[in-house]
């Protein structure tokens, strides 16, 4: 009959519209689930940035798509409906398959989200700990530049007193090194170069470090040169205390 041919009709619309919007989502959530993929993120704030841009663009490919799988999920309530019962099972899986992989896409791209928002705050608190880090140590090779041009006295209480006030710069400096952002920044990225301080055995250490970044780079280079010039003036002056001590032993001595 008529009305029976135009129900054909229609049941064979609708699972058209149904295997088209079937095979949008079948091309795209290989595609999606590949970019989506667990990568371990760039300790780079300006690559952080800009994988921050590119996920966004993700996101809107992912609400541009939600129409069809809300499409899949009303065509396949109506299918189900009037269809034979041996198209039941397939009909389920196309929709099962369809939404449990969509609703993990949507999951993993949010935990994404989070992970980039998250590194990228992360980084900019490195950045200001870094620059902070950055005076400091400038701060201390002033000093310690501007005290090794003074000569060492020729008298043991003052090199006595030099040495303490020296010994206050290299404590300062050894809590710089044991900073947490310090360890983080140079166990991350800088390159891996025992610091003079390690050579010498000194509590103040340059940690094992891997990927290059030029501007930790530029934090090593100073810490190298600034520990290298603390080191190198305690020495100075404790051989020099060592001196005139034995200086007043002998002064001293009685023969």
């Amino acid at each position: 009959s008529e009305i029976r041919e135009n129900k054909l009709t229609d049941s064979l619309k609708m699972a058209e519209e149904f295997q088209v919007v079937v095979n949008v989502m079948r091309d795209f959530l290989p595609e999606a689930e590949a970019q989506i993929k667990f990568r371990s993120l760039p300790d780079d704030e300006v690559a952080i940035m800009q994988m921050i841009e590119k996920h966004e663009k993700f996101e809107e490919q992912l609400k541009s798509h939600q129409e069809h799988v809300d499409k899949i999920k009303m065509l396949a309530e109506e299918i189900l409906q009037s269809c034979h019962p041996n198209a039941v099972r397939f009909v389920k899986y196309y929709l099962t398959i369809t939404q449990t992989r969509w609703d993990q896409l949507l999951e993993r791209a949010r935990v994404r989200g989070e992970r980039l928002r998250d590194t990228q705050h992360r980084l900019i608190g490195l950045a200001s700990s870094l620059e902070d880090m950055l005076n400091q140590l400038t701060e201390y090779q002033a000093l310690l530049a501007t005290k090794e041009r003074d000569p060492i006295p020729h008298d043991l209480n003052a090199v006595d007193e030099l040495l303490k006030e020296h010994q206050e710069v290299y404590t300062e400096l050894v809590k710089l090194s044991e900073a947490e952002d310090f360890m983080k920044i140079m166990s991350t990225e800088a390159k891996s170069t025992p610091s003079p301080s390690q050579r010498n055995g000194s509590n103040m250490r340059l940690h094992e470090v891997g990927r290059y970044n030029p501007r930790y780079a530029t934090l090593q280079n100073k810490w190298r040169t600034v520990s290298r010039m603390a080191i190198e003036r305690k020495k100075k002056l404790q051989d020099a205390y060592d001196m005139w001590q034995e200086v007043e032993r002998f002064k001293n001595f009685d023969f």
